[in-house]
């Protein structure tokens, strides 16, 4: 997600940054070539848990020293290795959230939410009526997440 498509979020956050004049660097070990922005660092790691998040988090802020830490995790532990619940994957994103505070108190820490998984998970587990609004980023999803949940919307859940 943070690699991305051509750089993924980090392409419109750039140009949002520059439009409002602000200079921004992205920091981390990995550099994304193909990024459609001139900074390609990042800390994205394709495949990586949280546990693997925290079993290196240390170091990577130690090398980046961020200001601002932009954290989407958890999407690998509840999409493709969901072998310990919700709650499990939450408590050690708490745990890894709690670290970065600790390791780098100067940073703002950015959580990003899984999506579309989170209004499912309202859906079901909450029980509660849910609004998904899906970033331009994903509209190449759009006629699969329609042909996915119409049988909700039918059922006036969306």
């Amino acid at each position: 997600i943070t690699e991305g498509v051509n750089g993924g979020y980090r392409v419109g956050l750039w140009e949002q940054a520059k439009a409002d004049g602000l200079r921004i660097n992205f920091v981390g070990t990995r550099s994304d070539r193909w990024a459609r922005l001139p900074d390609k660092d990042h800390e994205g790691h394709p495949g990586f848990t949280v546990r693997d998040l925290a079993r290196e988090i240390d170091g990577y802020l130690a090398a980046a020293r961020p200001d601002v830490v932009l954290l989407m995790a958890g999407t690998n532990d509840l999409a493709w290795y969901h072998t310990e619940g919700v709650a499990a994957t939450a408590a050690r994103l708490g745990a890894l959230i709690d670290r970065i505070h600790a390791a780098a108190p100067q940073a703002h820490v950015i959580v990003g939410s899984i999506g579309p998984m989170d209004a499912i998970y309202k859906l079901f587990v909450e029980n509660e009526v849910v609004a998904l609004k899906m970033n331009p980023v994903n509209d190449y999803l759009g006629p699969a997440l329609r042909r996915a949940f119409q049988p909700l919307v039918d059922r006036g859940f969306f």
